[in-house]
């Protein structure tokens, strides 16, 4: 398991050493650990949080009837239930959320919110995500999304604590770039 892969640092940007990094890594790990055969990652999410505030109201329509209806039945009042699933979402890791069944429709909705994020992509048809366009760009396929894998500060702040795995497969990190 990769954490904290970075080439978000300034002075790097645009430089590909990435690849290379990875690369390095697993050829490293491969020699010292022949059966090793899984490589993935633990990521942030960075942009997820500032990308939902832009698009709330579009993704709103793809929540279904159910999820509404769960919505409903937690008995905080506020004007609407994209309101109430708002300020739930902005009271996590606070004692204001800590209910099991709020929780529970937090992890829903932005788990399937944070799916359809991750297949946007920008006017150059890379995802808009800057972590997952380094890894996806490098040869990694995503495997799953974490919800509350961090809840730091940092973490709730940049994506309500959701991170994700991304896979790589050797035979597609020789191929990629």
């Amino acid at each position: 398991m990769f954490y904290s892969i970075s080439n978000t640092q300034p002075g790097l940007r645009g430089i590909p050493f990435g690849d290379s990094l990875i690369k390095r890594v697993v050829e490293e790990l491969s020699r010292d650990f022949p059966r090793l055969k899984t490589y993935v990652t633990l990521s942030p999410i960075p942009t997820y949080r500032q990308w939902l505030g832009k698009h709330i109201d579009e993704l709103w329509t793809l929540i279904d009837t159910k999820l509404l209806k769960k919505l409903d039945g937690i008995p905080i009042e506020f004007e609407s239930r994209k309101e109430k699933f708002l300020r739930l979402s902005e009271g996590l890791g606070q004692s204001s959320v800590d209910n099991t069944q709020e929780v529970s429709l937090l992890e829903e909705i932005h788990l399937r919110f944070a799916a359809f994020f991750l297949n946007q992509l920008d006017e150059g048809l890379q995802p808009v995500d800057p972590v997952a366009r380094f890894h996806l760009g490098n040869g990694a396929r995503i495997e799953r999304l974490n919800w509350y894998a961090d809840p730091s500060a940092k973490g709730l702040k940049q994506s309500f604590g959701m991170m994700i795995n991304y896979s790589y497969d050797l035979k597609r990190l020789d191929r990629a770039r």
